[in-house]
């Protein structure tokens, strides 16, 4: 299984929704069995460190394993106990192979 990487949709900017957001589109392909993640900057951002400190936290904490259970991974290794002092969410979903439920 290859290790997690985070994609990157050329645009240079990451997803955003909001008034008056303009961003250009752009299309990634996901192959059958990949999961993916979305979070906030809430997941990953801790004041005093780093962000590729958290970004390195994530993508350790992202294992092989079905989406909800992988997202109870995710919220336990980078959140734990810590406070959150912003606010956090977090989406995953696997791509199922053609044919499948």
């Amino acid at each position: 299984m290859a290790p997690p990487r985070r994609a990157s949709s050329g645009a240079g900017r990451p997803v955003e929704v909001g008034r008056g957001c303009a961003t250009a589109g752009a299309t990634l392909g996901i192959a059958p069995g990949t999961l993916v993640c979305f979070y906030t900057d809430g997941l990953i951002e801790r004041r005093g460190h780093p962000i590729d400190h958290g970004l390195a936290r994530l993508c350790q904490a992202v294992t092989a394993q079905p989406p909800d259970a992988a997202c109870a991974e995710v919220m336990a290794a980078p959140v734990g106990a810590e406070p959150a002092h912003d606010d956090i969410a977090l989406f995953m979903f696997r791509r199922q192979p053609p044919g499948t439920r």
